[in-house]
């Protein structure tokens, strides 16, 4: 599915630069999903990056990368402008086989000791495994230590995690790919539930934003964040494209709605995490 994304976002390139002349290319975003993963840093040094976001008016990227030296490397750029999220993969291959990795909750207890995360994911996670001891050990973490879930699951998935901890802050990556009337249930079942829209193009079909996304970002405004997900190489090359389309997004809803969405609600969420404590 993403290689069919990243197939798609090359046919609109026109779209993307044409964007970027509207008056909504000027909100300032909260960049929710960032990736910078080996690959990318083989081949775009940190600096770069960083300008790239700057450039497009991000004003301040979450990022989590495999391995986790990259957020790293952006953070020893621009303290001010990454927030560093702590990914539960090492290693590419780690993504099928994490939540089964006795090993994963020292390693993750080692990095909260040497390092600062507002979030733990983003981490792909199926229903069949999302009850294992060590998921079980991450969303403890993730409570003891006041930070964030960025969780890439279906919405059953999700209720799973919430039944492990009702309290958990668990930031919805993609909204689950799942359909508007879902996304709604679990925002109005789950009060501490967000979602990042992230590669998410099939909510504004031909550029113009579904009616019941629209009636749904609206209803629920304080609740979305926004997403370029740049889980590849090739993706940094497409950027301006993937924050662009996410502009019409912004552009067919009220101001309100469209600043909350921005950058808003990032902030809020972020004011609940140990994060935002320590960086006072």
């Amino acid at each position: 599915m993403r290689y069919l994304i990243f197939l798609t976002l090359s046919l609109f390139v026109t779209a993307g630069v044409a964007q970027a002349n509207s008056p909504s290319s000027q909100q300032p975003v909260i960049d929710t999903h960032v990736h910078y993963n080996q690959e990318i840093w083989e081949n775009i040094p940190p600096q770069t990056a960083v300008e790239e976001l700057r450039k497009l008016g991000i004003r301040r990227a979450w990022v989590s990368s495999t391995p986790d030296e990259g957020t790293l490397k952006l953070y020893a750029v621009d303290p001010e402008f990454i927030v560093p999220v702590l990914r539960t993969y090492r290693y590419d291959d780690d993504r099928n086989t994490w939540f089964n990795d006795e090993t994963l909750i020292d390693y993750l207890k080692q990095r909260l000791k040497q390092h600062r995360y507002a979030a733990i994911g983003e981490f792909h996670l199926a229903l069949e495994d999302a009850r294992t001891p060590v998921i079980r050990g991450v969303v403890a973490l993730a409570k003891q230590h006041q930070l964030i879930l960025h969780v890439h699951s279906d919405a059953q998935t999700v209720e799973t995690l919430y039944q492990l901890n009702p309290d958990a802050l668990i930031l919805w990556a993609h909204a689950g790919f799942e359909k508007s009337d879902v996304v709604k249930r679990m925002l109005e079942t789950y009060p501490k539930l967000w979602a990042d829209l992230s590669e998410r193009r099939d909510i504004i079909p031909n550029g113009q934003l579904a009616n019941d996304w629209r009636q749904l970002l609206i209803e629920h405004a304080d609740r979305f964040t926004l997403g370029v997900d740049t889980w590849a190489r090739q993706i940094w090359m497409f950027v301006e494209i993937a924050i662009g389309w996410q502009r019409d997004v912004l552009a067919s809803l009220p101001d309100e709605v469209a600043t909350r969405i921005a950058a808003v609600n990032a902030e809020t969420l972020l004011h609940q995490t140990s994060w935002d404590k320590t960086n006072k």
